[in-house]
């Protein structure tokens, strides 16, 4: 009996508990390789270094992505990494990016 309650008690604790592979991907969060991609769903976030630390930052494909995320126009003063990671879609190189 004891054997069966520490089998579950132990099935329990290894699928109820997030492991860092499967926790979820978002803005901010910390990463530990720079220049890796990762993907969330539809998201894709960019491992950048911002204020010294490494942080996932959203990569946009599309300025249609940017805006229905509501973070569109990308401004380089407003928010540099932001900007720095989706710099490609700043199409007149002006400094803002899905401005049109």
């Amino acid at each position: 009996m004891r054997k069966i309650l520490a089998a579950t008690l132990v099935a329990l604790l290894t699928t109820a508990i997030p492991t860092a592979a499967s926790a979820a991907v978002k803005e901010g969060a910390t990463c530990t390789k720079l220049n890796k991609t990762s993907k969330s769903g539809a998201n894709t976030f960019i491992c950048m270094k911002s204020a010294g630390q490494l942080v996932l930052v959203p990569k946009y494909k599309k300025c249609a992505e940017a805006v229905a995320a509501g973070r569109a126009p990308i401004i380089i003063d407003e928010d540099p990494i932001l900007y720095l990671a989706n710099q490609s879609l700043d199409r007149d190189k002006d400094g803002t990016a899905c401005d049109s």
